[in-house]
């Protein structure tokens, strides 16, 4: 028999693969240039522009989302752990959208610098350098973790009758 615990854990695991699925279709679809979906489907490359600009922090809020809800699958029934999962993973996002503007970037580089070289080092300080600070992703994180979390609490609140 399954317990309540293994359900919510294998409702995380489905909402985190979903919502990790949809940010890679946004990715592999609509970021790169030219669009590729477009391509596949003869539909005009200028109207897919359009729709990569209105879901361009999608794949932040699916970010944010599927990390909760791993993070709350290994939580178990601590909804309250799991929701501030939700917070936790909205600030690292916003951390590094920040750190994407270029005078934190810089700042960062900056400080990185004496261990120039190392590799995971030299990715970190090349993603912040090379990165594209967007105001909505800041808003996608926000948004991402609260609804996750606030989704979370309410998933795992007992039925009342």
């Amino acid at each position: 028999m399954l317990r309540s615990s293994d359900v919510d854990a294998a409702r995380a695991l489905l909402h985190a693969a979903a919502a990790l699925a949809l940010g890679a279709c946004v990715y592999s679809f609509l970021r790169d240039a030219p669009p590729a979906l477009p391509q596949l489907l003869h539909y005009p490359v200028h109207a897919a522009r359009r729709f990569a600009a209105v879901t361009g922090a999608l794949p932040t809020f699916a970010h944010v989302w599927a990390m909760t809800c791993l993070t709350a699958a290994v939580a178990g029934r601590h909804s309250r752990t799991a929701a501030w999962a939700g917070v936790a993973w909205a600030a690292i996002d916003i951390a590094f959208e920040l750190g994407q503007l270029p005078r934190i970037a810089a700042q960062l580089a900056a400080w990185c610098a004496p261990l120039a070289g190392v590799g995971p080092i030299d990715r970190f300080v090349s993603f912040f350098l090379h990165g594209t600070f967007d105001p909505l992703d800041l808003t996608a994180a926000v948004a991402g973790g609260g609804l996750v979390s606030r989704w979370i609490v309410r998933s795992r609140e007992p039925a009342h009758a």
